[in-house]
């Protein structure tokens, strides 16, 4: 297995370099539509092997696909905005480095594919039946809260983001909640909806 995720990691990045070429002359603008047809292409073939157990005729499953769709938006985002750095339009700090190096470096890239695979497979009674387009969602969505909510037990300078954190609780979603709303377990939870006497005793 390993020698065969070392094969494929090759394949992987010679894809890449001739990808570059091929676009490496492209405005940014262009690049994005070039960029966007691919997802939404592989999107559509992906919605074709209905079972997520079926297999394409590249031999990949269909949630092997909509993974690998949903982290070239995420690569693609991160060379777009190195490129903005290094171009000077984008101001550049260390937690946006951080979380572009979680794409641009292959290994690290991965490294989270294979934990939303897992998150996929845990979830497979809850999630079957979805459209792919929505199943797509789920795993970006699944991703960047599970990336996210690794920052806090990051030291300070490996940090992806730029939230700072109260007791371990982002000192953003302490600003945000009392004007948020949310559901858990159909339980809603508001703020502003709720009791006074709730509210004094928070």
């Amino acid at each position: 297995d390993t020698e065969e995720n070392e094969e494929e990691e090759k394949v992987e990045e010679e894809v890449e370099e001739v990808r570059d070429e091929q676009v490496g002359g492209l405005s940014p603008e262009q690049r994005k539509v070039v960029e966007d047809e691919e997802r939404e292409s592989l999107v559509d073939r992906s919605s074709q092997a209905s079972p997520a157990s079926s297999s394409s005729p590249t031999g990949r499953t269909l949630h092997d696909q909509l993974i690998r769709a949903a982290f070239a938006k995420l690569l693609a985002a991160a060379r777009e905005e190195q490129q903005a750095v290094r171009q000077g339009q984008l101001k550049d700090t260390p937690a946006k480095r951080n979380r572009r190096d979680t794409y641009l470096n292959m290994k690290s890239r991965r490294k989270w594919q294979i934990r939303s695979q897992r998150f996929l497979d845990r979830r497979k009674a809850e999630l079957q039946g979805l459209a792919p387009a929505a199943l797509y969602g789920a795993v970006l969505l699944q991703h960047l809260l599970e990336l996210d909510a690794s920052d806090g037990a990051l030291p300070a300078a490996l940090r992806r983001f730029e939230d700072s954190f109260v007791d371990s609780v982002s000192a953003q979603f302490l600003l945000d909640a009392p004007r948020a709303r949310y559901a858990v377990d159909g339980e809603v939870f508001h703020w502003a909806q709720a009791p006074s006497e709730d509210t004094d005793q928070a």
